[in-house]
């Protein structure tokens, strides 16, 4: 589709009518880039911790660490500052079809159960807790559903903990989602 500019400058008052239009090139660019993915193929989504889009619950921070792969992840506080529910949230565009999804983390003594949830549906959790820190710990899940093409909220919560845990840490550094149908 070509895409029509219309005649306006910073400052203008933007009308109903402009609005209209802009509205309908936006919904004629989604489908088009849709239809290009769908035609290309589609490569492994990658969602880095820092490029995050909002936060709806803790206190989030980057950290600084040599040994975990990319040298660094993203937690939610300090020992004893986490809280069940703390939770972050990615939007990403995805494509319909099957993912499976990789989630690099660290588990720990005071680490949480981590749910990960695509548009407030919950498609994998897992206990991260270890008596002793690991680094560089891979979860995967296969058979993720995507429906339909669109722009996806995936969220990064803590739900609950182990009885040995200290805490509820969530600490990982990247989501990777592969098209595998």
């Amino acid at each position: 589709m070509a895409y029509v500019q219309n005649e306006w400058n910073v400052g203008d008052v933007i009308t109903e009518v402009l609005m209209d239009h802009l509205e309908t090139q936006y919904d004629e660019a989604v489908v088009d880039i849709a239809t290009l993915a769908a035609t290309i193929g589609v490569s492994p989504i990658n969602i880095f911790c820092e490029d995050y889009s909002s936060i709806g619950a803790g206190t989030w921070r980057l950290n600084i660490k040599n040994t975990q792969y990319h040298n660094y992840y993203m937690d939610n506080g300090t020992t004893l500052q986490a809280n069940d529910g703390d939770n972050i949230s990615y939007l990403v565009w995805m494509p319909a079809g099957t993912y499976t999804l990789q989630v690099l983390h660290r588990n720990a003594a005071n680490s949480a159960i981590i749910d990960i949830d695509i548009d407030a549906v919950e498609v994998t959790s897992w206990d991260t807790y270890n008596a002793a820190t690991e680094e560089n710990q891979f979860h995967t899940e296969a058979g993720i559903v995507i429906a339909a093409s669109g722009l996806k909220t995936v969220k990064v919560r803590a739900d609950g903990k182990n009885g040995a845990s200290g805490d509820y840490k969530v600490e990982f550094t990247k989501m990777t989602f592969w098209r595998t149908a």
